[in-house]
């Protein structure tokens, strides 16, 4: 409550925020005598804002019922600053603004400069519009945002969010843009995240770090290891932002560990309607968990700080079995395994289980380095079933093949030579299963070594998290729910004769008390918050709290361009490459790309979502919930057929309504709390895009921006019911 009734009480137009009055001073050089009389009617208001600041916050009038004890400022009130902010540096721009736009801006660039002031900056881009399209990592989403801005800190963030009201347009913070549904992307403004990306501090007592929302988990990860520190839950992909990660609920794996959201401890909301809030479990506990996994939906995440654990030597193992083994030894494994992940090669009988436990450095060196001398020199032989496939394929003679040295592309290559044939799929699953047989071993390192996974090339995924019980309830022998999911997807691929290439990959994880957490509990049966004893590998600590499985599915899309050759290699043996256009890889180049992303989308996924995820109780990751976006203008009006636009709404109109179905019926009463804060922090709708549109459809309130004389009459109205 301290927090928020200190943005209520100290909302001035002489602040020190930067779009505040006293910084338009520098316009000043260039006022005209319109200038000053409009600052000389502008004091009046001041002066009744200031007189303002020592009564109660009002309830803003919005729909809905406000939380309780929730003490915001009016939305009138906050509006109204907003305006005056916007207003005195827009009077001034004039001449000076010609000089620094011919100082700053470059002939031709397109986009902002970052050497200009935020406000600037804003005022800018409404001239010079960015040109540059932007695309998720696999390039299955794209945009091309009007307006980028680069904000460096919090109070830049909340100046470009005042700019942004004043303009009535809309900011949608990106990170890494590593999110599959292309999440964050938005083709009005966007913050992008890259440049907040600071370590602030470590206090080693309490074992937290406090983190700017755009730092990389790698280098997080990096700066904690001098203070032999750790995240208690490490992602599969490092080069992930902080804020990104944990906005989506992402996840690593341990049953006994939460997902990262849940070892957040305090953090800063920079919210169109508020500025920057303070959040924790003190402070708005309730606002603080709900905005944990927010997806950018309730203001832009600037600011985390985070639990830390000591920093441990970790020993994988990885091996194979097949899926009466897994049965068999599944309890034992599950509870034995700090970190767990099973990977399924459909269309063979080969289960790859990759287990991760610290043990003492001392112990493991030594065996470590002897595995890795071992595993180093038999990659030829490991890789033979694969590069065999790739001549047999006519994709290159045996040099062009052996230029290919890690399995990840050569599967990549291989897959995209028929990505639809279910027979040729299977042989390349059965290739993979025969280079993880030849890959069993323990390897040993530190957890930024050890927990990262080559997820392959450019895809197209889905994943689903489903409760399976506590661990305490998995016997060994017995049939559990999650293999049991397993189970009848693989049964299903088979049936109906999918190119379903692997892997299937299975993990699990704690739950967590962030309400829109796909793995969402109450506090009391959340895992490990950060201490050290939650997370260690004793029963005492987690077997009594619910346990999730995350299934995730893929399709490898293939490459852009029909060059198999060595991307990394200059040598001159890459003509030996078929670059024949009636070869198969010439053949699946463009429109086959195409082909593997509606395939996956309209075969694959309802499989997944219609026949399994209801029967397990299951709900998307957030970052893999894929939603049909509505085409702009210019592009509907380029169909060919003016019959196939009415037929995607109607199919638009079915996945929304069954999305919302199943969201509303796994996250109903949080949905609603949801609306009432969004209500309270957004009310204009300003942080949303097509995608959070079409989750959660809003009606935007696009209030005309008000001349001093309204300004004023509206200060006098709230000064009267206040």
């Amino acid at each position: 409550m301290q927090a928020i009734r200190k943005v209520a009480q100290g909302v001035t137009l002489c602040s020190s925020r930067q779009i505040g009055i006293a910084q338009a001073s520098m316009f000043q050089p260039t006022s005209s005598t319109c200038l000053g009389n409009f600052n000389n009617k502008l004091q009046s208001v001041m002066q009744q804002v200031r007189n303002m600041s020592g009564k109660p916050a009002m309830k803003p009038r919005i729909p809905g019922t406000v939380p309780e004890g929730f003490m915001e400022p009016s939305t009138l009130r906050r509006r109204t600053i907003n305006t005056l902010h916007i207003i005195t540096p827009l009077c001034g721009f004039g001449i000076m603004g010609a000089i620094i736009w011919s100082i700053f801006i470059s002939k031709g660039q397109s986009g902002v400069s970052t050497n200009l002031l935020p406000q600037l900056q804003y005022l800018t881009s409404q001239q010079t519009p960015n040109e540059d399209t932007v695309s998720n990592w696999s390039e299955t989403h794209v945009a091309t945002p009007q307006r980028i801005f680069h904000p460096e800190t919090s109070e830049e963030v909340e100046v470009f969010l005042q700019m942004a009201s004043g303009f009535h347009q809309r900011l949608r913070a990106v990170g890494s843009r590593l999110s599959p549904n292309g999440m964050s992307l938005s083709n009005e403004g966007v913050l992008d995240m890259s440049l907040m990306d600071k370590v602030l501090n470590v206090n080693v007592d309490r074992k937290e770090v406090t983190v700017q929302a755009g730092c990389r988990i790698q280098t997080l990860l990096q700066v904690l290891k001098d203070f032999d520190l750790t995240l208690p839950d490490v992602a599969s992909i490092s080069q992930q932002q902080i804020g990104g990660y944990i906005q989506t609920g992402a996840h690593g794996s341990g049953t006994r560990i939460a997902p990262l959201d849940e070892h957040v401890t305090e953090m800063i909301l920079v919210t169109p309607a508020m500025g920057q809030v303070k959040l924790s479990a003190i402070e708005e506990p309730e606002l603080f968990k709900l905005a944990r996994v927010g997806l950018g939906s309730l203001g832009v995440v600037t600011e985390l700080t985070i639990k830390c654990v000591p920093r441990q030597f970790l020993v994988e193992k990885t091996f194979t079995a097949t899926p009466a083994e897994v049965k068999k030894n599944h309890a034992t494994w599950l509870k034995n395994s700090k970190h767990l992940r099973y990977m399924w090669l459909p269309y063979t009988d080969t289960v790859v289980v990759v287990q991760v436990n610290p043990t003492k450095e001392s112990q493991m060196m030594l065996q470590a380095e002897r595995d890795a001398a071992r595993l180093a020199s038999t990659l030829d032989e490991r890789l033979a079933s694969l590069r065999h496939l790739f001549v047999e394929r006519g994709l290159g003679d045996v040099k062009a093949a052996n230029e290919l040295t890690t399995f990840a592309e050569l599967r990549q290559h291989l897959l995209a030579a028929a990505p639809l044939d279910p027979n040729w799929v299977a042989k390349v699953n059965a290739a993979e299963a025969q280079y993880w047989k030849l890959s069993s071993g323990s390897r040993g390192g530190y957890p930024e070594a050890i927990l990262g996974f080559d997820c392959g090339g450019q895809q197209v995924v889905l994943e689903t998290a489903f409760p399976v019980g506590p661990l305490s309830g998995f016997k060994a022998g017995r049939a559990s729910k999650d293999l049991k999911f397993v189970e009848d997807l693989l049964k299903e691929i088979k049936t109906q004769k999918l190119p379903a290439p692997g892997p299937i990959e299975q993990r699990w994880t704690a739950g967590s008390s962030s309400p829109l957490s796909p793995v969402s509990v109450e506090e009391r049966e959340a895992g490990g918050a950060g201490n050290d004893a939650a997370i260690e590998d004793t029963a005492a600590n987690g077997d009594n709290k619910p346990v999730f499985s995350w299934v995730g599915v893929i399709a490898y899309l293939p490459p852009k361009s029909t060059d198999f050759s060595h991307s990394n290699s200059n040598s001159s043996s890459s003509n030996s490459v078929n670059s024949n256009s009636n070869s198969p890889s010439s053949q699946t180049e463009g429109k086959s790309r195409q082909e593997v992303l509606e395939w996956f989308r309209k075969t694959y996924v309802p499989l997944v979502e219609e026949k399994l995820m209801a029967k397990a109780s299951g709900v998307w990751h957030w970052g893999k919930l894929e939603l049909p976006i509505v085409e702009s203008k210019e592009e509907g009006e380029e169909k060919e057929h003016a019959g196939k636009e009415a037929v995607e709404e109607v199919e638009r109109t079915k996945r929304y309504d069954f999305v919302r179905s199943r969201l509303n019926e796994r996250y109903g009463a949080t949905l609603k709390r949801l609306r009432q804060y969004r209500d309270v922090l957004d009310p204009t709708d300003m942080l949303g895009n097509k995608w959070l549109d079409a989750l959660w459809p809003r009606q935007r309130n696009e209030t005309v921006l008000p001349t001093v004389e309204k300004t004023q009459a509206a200060v006098a109205a709230v000064g009267r019911s206040g």
